[in-house]
This record gives structure tokens, C-alpha cells and sequence, in this order.
């Protein structure tokens, strides 16, 4: 009998300058669209800017369910902005 072989260790991704310096690109021009990092730059440390930021922060990227919400919409005849999903709503529709 073989022994399994060990899984990898979760790796983070790789630091905007890390991607940056492999390409040959400034770090601030670099966008990024991977789930686990912010594509856009963190806020200001200003106390109204931090609450500006945490307004919505148990929200999901509302582009990423464009169809889901204006289906919803229409369903229950509300204007899309009306619609937001969250861990609570995406447990309801199972």
C-alpha cells in the first residue's frame, strides 16, 4: 500500500509588487480581479472614510449578480436597487 502523498499548504497570491516586478510593470499599475484581493486601493484612514467603506461591507459585488438581482426585481415587482444579497438571502433560495 502507497502512503498519500501531502497536500500543499494554501499559498496567498502573490503581492501587486511581486506581479509588478515579473512583468515589468509599476505596482500602481496593476488591477486586480482575483476574489481574494481588493481590486481597488484600501480607504483612508479618516474616520469618515472608514465608515464610508464599511457602509457596505457585508454586501456582495452587486456586478457580479446583475441577472440574479434584476430577476428578483421583477418577481416581486421592486426597482433593482431594492434588491441585495447576503449570506441570508442566498440562503433563502435553497
Amino acid at each position: 500500500m502507497t502512503r498519500p502523498v501531502a497536500l500543499a499548504s494554501y499559498q496567498w497570491p502573490p503581492s501587486n509588487e511581486v506581479i509588478a516586478e515579473k512583468v515589468g510593470l509599476d505596482p500602481r499599475d496593476i488591477i486586480r480581479f482575483d476574489g481574494n484581493v481588493a481590486a481597488t486601493p484600501p480607504p483612508s484612514a479618516r474616520p469618515a472614510a472608514l465608515a464610508r467603506a464599511l457602509a457596505d461591507v457585508n454586501e456582495y459585488d452587486r456586478g457580479r449578480y446583475h441577472s440574479l438581482r434584476a430577476a428578483i426585481a421583477a418577481r416581486h415587482g421592486v426597482g433593482i436597487d431594492q434588491v441585495a444579497l447576503g449570506p441570508a438571502a442566498m440562503s433563502s433560495l435553497s
